[in-house]
């Protein structure tokens, strides 16, 4: 994920830190645009993320996103490894030429009723 957004011109930052308190971190993250990835893994076998303990800790990680400026696009790792990573590179691009929020930013124009 890191290599292929690298390439399509976006400065991605790994294991970027967006809770201080509670050290969350995002697997990638493009801070310009405050986009953060979660590449869950075990999707299907049982993994961490995916049921008991973790998958409550991973609902608490977030909600608690979900409430700041930052947007998260999830991804499991078996879809990027089968399917490749074209499909969240475009999404990022159409986020990106929409001019993507940052705090305190108005809405853009489109968004506006």
């Amino acid at each position: 994920m890191h290599l292929a957004l690298r390439e399509a011109v976006f400065h991605p930052e790994r294991e970027h830190r967006f809770d201080p308190v509670r050290g969350w971190r995002f697997d990638v993250a493009l801070s310009v645009l405050k986009i953060g990835f979660g590449c869950e893994d075990g999707v299907g076998t049982s993994g961490y993320h995916t049921w008991g303990k973790g998958y409550g800790q991973i609902c608490e990680k977030y909600n608690a996103v979900a409430i700041t400026v930052w947007l998260v696009l999830r991804c499991s790792v078996t879809i990027i490894r089968e399917q490749g990573t074209s499909g969240v590179i475009t999404d990022v691009q159409r986020l990106a030429a929409r001019g993507r929020q940052t705090a305190g930013d108005p809405p853009l124009l489109s968004e506006q009723g």
